[in-house]
């Protein structure tokens, strides 16, 4: 197999671009696989942005199955890539305030809503006067979020040094003193965390326990929504929780790289100094037809590219000049391309046959074609735990 590294236009969006490309390539496995080409990944974006921007139907969306299938990773279609991160900016706060309204801060499970984590963060930051990292945490835009935060921050900032305010007068008393700043410090998270935690809670939620309409948190929540707001490694993490996939990210800086990808990761994201992102994507690597590979333009196979390539073998001064023992099979199978109502699995199935029911001479041509197509199919009908298995064509059984 062979890794491409697919960028993307950028402009302020190349986090969601850089999920759009990875998340259409799933989308075009599911379709090659699906007898119907229907892909789950796609009706599950589709109810989601329809909730997210409260549209009435999935016309409204204006985005079409098609249009992905047919996205090209070398030419582009910046209208499709811009209309999916807008989707994607607003099901995450469709999200987010979502989590709030379901049912207050609740820990037991472990995960409590994205705004408190959030806010935890940026009030934390502040306190240890970080405003570089607080840079990239999305309530920091919103002002008024951010004087609630510095309010919190300054209120932990002073109990801090209440704690740790002490003047020894003798020098026996400074080993005490040390022990007890270490006590302080070891214990000091849990005011806090309380403090934290009552702030936001004040803010949020009013005496009903439902969420309060004038709350800055809540009102900070759709920055993700705003065109020009750079998407965050959280905000990643959050729709891959979403679409219930496996995301594994690369992260490349002045110190070095660093990578978390899980086993079975649907794909990976680049992320260069915290200013760009990219997409990494699986490809069927070369072999013996490996100069067929100029025809890939997409991890999966199209009906378009297996017509090039046969064409190749019917067409052109050497058709005429040398042997071509399988013409009739070539011209069936370019005929199938440009049927509508034929599908890949349908051709690949029709090539394996022939291929096991034909000899073929040691050094043929058309042999070399039909294994870089049956190759090349089965890579793209393969479920996701096996699309990055190279499996060779003698062991095809489509």
């Amino acid at each position: 197999m062979v890794t491409r590294v697919i960028d993307n236009p950028g402009r302020g969006k190349c986090a969601f671009f850089s999920f759009s490309i990875g998340l259409m390539d799933m989308i075009k496995h599911q379709c090659a696989r699906d007898p119907r080409g229907r892909s789950a990944i796609f009706e599950t974006f589709q109810n989601l942005s329809v909730a997210a921007l409260g549209l009435s139907s999935v016309d409204e969306l204006n985005i079409s199955l098609d249009e992905i299938k047919k996205f090209n990773y070398n030419k582009q279609s910046f209208q499709l890539l811009d209309k999916m991160q807008r989707c994607f900016r607003h099901i995450i706060y469709h999200h987010r305030t979502s989590d709030l309204r379901a049912g207050g801060l609740n820990f037991d499970n472990g995960v409590g809503p994205t705004a408190f984590f959030d806010f935890n963060e940026l009030v934390r930051c502040f306190a240890k006067n970080d405003f570089q990292s607080a840079q990239f945490i999305g309530l920091i835009n919103f002002p008024a979020a951010r004087a609630y935060a510095e309010k919190a921050a300054n209120e932990i900032k002073s109990i801090m040094k209440r704690l740790t305010e002490w003047y020894p007068s003798k020098r026996a008393d400074e080993a005490y003193t040390t022990a007890r700043n270490k006590y302080m410090l070891k214990h000091f998270d849990h005011y806090a965390s309380e403090i934290i935690f009552k702030a936001f809670n004040d803010d949020v939620y009013n005496q009903a326990g439902e969420v309060n309409d004038s709350s800055c948190i809540v009102a900070a929540l759709r920055d993700v929504t705003v065109e020009s707001r750079w998407g965050t490694h959280q905000d990643l993490d959050e729709l891959a929780h979403i679409f219930n996939i496996k995301l594994g990210v690369r992260t490349y800086s002045e110190r070095g790289s660093y990578q978390n990808i899980p086993a079975g990761a649907a794909f990976t994201l680049n992320n260069w100094g915290n200013g760009h992102w990219n997409t990494s994507l699986t490809f069927l690597g070369t072999f013996a037809g490996k100069k067929y590979d100029t025809f890939t333009k997409d991890s999966v196979i199209s009906k378009e590219e297996i017509k090039e390539i046969l064409l190749t073998y019917t067409t052109g001064w050497k058709s005429i000049f040398t042997p071509r023992h399988h013409l009739d099979i070539a011209k069936q199978l370019i005929k199938d391309c440009d049927n509508e109502t034929i599908n890949v699995t349908t051709i690949a199935n029709k090539l394996s046959r022939y291929m096991t029911e034909t000899n073929f001479a040691k050094n043929s041509s058309f042999i070399k074609r039909a294994h870089y197509i049956i190759a090349r199919a089965e890579y793209s009908l393969a479920p996701a735990k096996d699309a990055g298995k190279f499996i060779e064509p003698s062991s095809l059984n489509l």
